[in-house]
């Protein structure tokens, strides 16, 4: 099989992360894949890898910059051939179909991998989504919202993001990390993501201000970074 991941950009994301891992796992299983977006620091995930990388222009949500971006897709895609174009969120499928696959000589399938967008985007999303062949949702949530705006359920599935398990830690290592960041021996609990705005990471804040009033022995941890550190 002959895979294109599409993707906006390589930046730090879940989205991305995910195109990384799934260029990887299609090449254990011997596919050809490219990977088509412009540039990020998660581009980093796939040095060492046999994935083809077809850079394109992704900020922003110019007309302009969406119009180059399809006709570098449409570049990519008379190059690498692909028997399956995979799109990662709501622009880059937008793009992948603006790039007009029937024109190649032969249609690839389109599929869109929806990972989510703000409520009051979800109508724009779904007009959008309606140009795959299929719609995967990374939850039920997501499933529900785009089948309120008439995406078919035929077309629509729901499949978790699949999470690579790290390595355990020793023994040794744990008591460390417990001294190091002064967690005793009370519950510890975490955010861990991007801290922007649509992760509302003030809600932990307020969720672990009522419960500390309750449990002086809680200990809360924010791992991430992004605009919203300060």
């Amino acid at each position: 099989m002959r895979t294109l991941l599409s993707v906006a950009e390589m930046t730090t994301g879940g989205a991305e992360r995910m195109v990384a891992e799934l260029a990887r796992g299609l090449l254990e299983v011997g596919d050809a894949v490219a990977v088509a977006g412009d540039t990020g620091d998660f581009d980093r995930l796939l040095d060492e890898s046999d994935a083809k990388r077809y850079p394109l222009p992704g900020r922003g949500r110019s007309p302009v910059t969406a119009a180059r971006a399809a006709w570098g897709l449409r570049s990519a895609m008379r190059r690498f051939r692909p028997q399956v174009v995979h799109a990662h969120n709501v622009k880059a499928t937008g793009v992948a179909a603006v790039a007009d696959l029937p024109r190649l000589g032969r249609r690839a399938p389109l599929v869109a991998t929806f990972h989510g967008v703000r409520r009051e985007e979800y109508r724009r999303a779904a007009s959008v989504l309606r140009l795959a062949d299929a719609v995967v949702c990374v939850s039920n949530d997501l499933l529900e919202g785009l089948a309120r705006y008439g995406i078919r359920p035929e077309r629509l599935r729901m499949i978790p993001n699949a999470v690579p398990l790290a390595s355990p830690l020793s023994h040794t290592r744990r008591e460390a990390l417990d001294r190091e960041l002064a967690l005793g021996e009370g519950p510890v609990v975490s955010f861990i993501g991007r801290l922007v705005e649509q992760k509302a990471p003030w809600r932990f804040l307020e969720a672990a201000a009522l419960v500390a009033a309750e449990r002086s022995d809680c200990r809360f941890l924010i791992v991430g970074e992004d605009p919203l550190h300060p």
